[in-house]
């Protein structure tokens, strides 16, 4: 069973705690107590928010200590899915992209791309930093996992860590746009609910298991960017 199921939405969570318990962890504990019944293996994605971000890098069997409730909600559903006699396999990842669907949230990629197009000053938070997952990435990395029969946790992200800021300027240079619109903003200035660690998951483990070395954000966006234009697409 891959569990991918969640509220995602950091500042949502936050401000609906009960739901966001109900969903993220008990959905979590009938999806597991369903494998036990069937004789099933748990694939569970997870998130970088398990970790407060005062480490420098973090490696899977660090200890997580979240901040918000959206990270907790994912601690408790992790320790569900370890604690249970269903074979368990954690993957924390962190802002997978790509083209998402019509009935999807949108992107990092393609709200960036989005207000490219307006060509108007916008502002991206210097202050927040990722290690962007390639969606094509990610799906390699999970079926490498969960088909070679591996359990417990490890970190499925992109071996780059940046700040939202570089990010999106590398997509404006990708994509030939006026990345001089791009302004540094600071997430100081918005009152979020909230709070967001900056947490840098180191992947060697998964690339040790796998093999699987992880396109760079530069490879990945290209990648996109071609795949789009064979398919005459606009973005």
């Amino acid at each position: 069973i891959i569990h991918t199921a969640g509220i995602t939405d950091v500042d949502f969570c936050e401000k609906n705690p009960e739901l966001a318990w109900r969903v993220n962890t008990t959905g979590t504990k009938n999806v597991v107590e369903w494998a036990e019944e069937v004789g099933s293996a748990v694939v569970f994605y997870s998130t970088s928010f398990v970790f407060d971000g005062t480490k420098g890098s973090y490696v899977p069997h660090d200890e997580p200590d979240p901040l918000n409730v959206y990270g907790e909600t994912k601690f408790a559903a992790e320790k569900m899915v370890l604690q249970s006699e269903a074979p368990g396999l954690i993957l924390r990842t962190d802002q997978p992209f790509g083209w998402s669907e019509k009935w999807q949230t949108e992107t990092m990629l393609e709200w960036v791309l989005n207000q490219l197009i307006r060509n108007e000053p916008f502002p991206v938070f210097q202050d927040w930093c990722n290690c962007p997952t390639f969606i094509d990435d990610l799906v390699q990395m999970t079926l490498s996992l969960a088909m070679n029969e591996h359990r417990g946790v490890f970190h499925c992200v992109g071996s780059e860590y940046v700040s939202r800021y570089q990010w999106a300027k590398l997509i404006a240079d990708v994509f030939d746009l006026n990345k001089q619109i791009i302004l540094k903003g600071q997430s100081d200035d918005l009152e979020l609910p909230a709070a967001r660690p900056n947490v840098h998951l180191r992947n060697s483990k998964m690339r040790a298991a796998t093999g699987i070395e992880t396109h760079s954000l530069r490879e990945s966006t290209r990648k996109l960017q071609d795949g789009l234009n064979k398919s005459n697409q606009p973005y």
